[in-house]
């Protein structure tokens, strides 16, 4: 998913916080859990390139080292943009997701049934130790109500990971950037609809609040309303080790461009994105 942006369609995924500090109209409580379906593929359908998703994974491998055959988590896949390319780079990989909407359209883009599995990203249904890597890619990270649920499914990753084996986290980037969203804007989306887009960022928690509504003549508006945690490198890193993850570091994150330079250069005060990477422990404990 991408970041707010001073133009065209924008996206954020969300984390929610407690109800009593949510603003009017923001996202309720565990808004993650039905967030995710039809309006947001809708929604940002557009920003969605087979091309650009092959590079990004293509710069994945490169950054792990992933050999054929590697067995890799796609954690939060969505509707398996990534995990099809790591399945045709000939990665052993499988996606988890919550949604069964997304894991729907997942299927009907071809990728097979035994692939997906529906579950929690803190408590995957993985035996300890069975994965090469764990990706969590395009902010597919930071979406329940308590910010100690994060760690839960940094633990999580660690316990399904062999020792050695690596994690890569990617997602939005609390930098600069991130303080010129803008708290309102609409555009049109194709030739019938209306987008209606609120952000309203809260620094002292680090969390983004969107709602977007989608307007279509008669028919009843649509919503996609989600509280997204930002980190910063700082922030990352140290929920990393306190994960129990070792040899960390934090790169920028994805390319948005085709024509851009390789993703996963250094992290600059600029950078929009942000990718965390940590090593399993090679003697990890169970």
């Amino acid at each position: 998913m991408t970041e707010p942006s001073t133009a065209g369609p924008a996206g954020g995924r969300s984390e929610g916080g407690h109800a009593h500090d949510r603003p009017r109209g923001g996202p309720g409580a565990e808004a993650w859990k039905t967030a995710f379906g039809g309006t947001y593929l809708d929604l940002y359908a557009s920003e969605f390139s087979e091309t650009l998703d092959r590079i990004q994974v293509g710069d994945v491998i490169d950054m792990l080292g992933l050999f054929t055959g590697a067995k890799l988590l796609d954690a939060g896949c969505g509707q398996g943009r990534h995990l099809k390319q790591f399945i045709d780079a000939g990665l052993d990989a499988v996606g988890l997701d919550f949604s069964g909407e997304m894991l729907a359209a997942a299927r009907g883009k071809g990728l097979p049934a035994g692939r997906l599995v529906q579950g929690d990203i803190r408590s995957p249904p993985f035996p300890a130790g069975c994965f090469d890597a764990v990706a969590s890619l395009y902010t597919a990270f930071g979406f329940f109500d308590d910010a100690d649920e994060d760690l839960a499914a940094l633990k999580a990753f660690r316990r399904v990971l062999r020792p050695g084996g690596w994690l890569v986290l990617e997602t939005i980037h609390a930098g600069g950037p991130a303080r010129m969203w803008p708290e309102r804007k609409s555009y049109p989306l194709g030739p019938s609809a209306f987008v209606r887009e609120e952000n309203r960022v809260d620094w002292k928690t680090g969390t983004l609040d969107q709602v977007v509504t989608v307007e279509s003549g008669s028919a009843r508006p649509r919503v996609f309303a989600t509280r997204l945690r930002i980190y910063t490198k700082r922030q990352l890193s140290e929920l990393l080790e306190a994960a129990g993850f070792v040899d960390i570091a934090c790169k920028e994150g994805f390319r948005t461009d085709p024509q851009a330079p390789a993703s996963f250069g250094p992290l600059l005060a600029t950078s929009s994105r942000i990718a965390c990477i940590g090593r399993c422990p090679p003697h990890a404990p169970a």
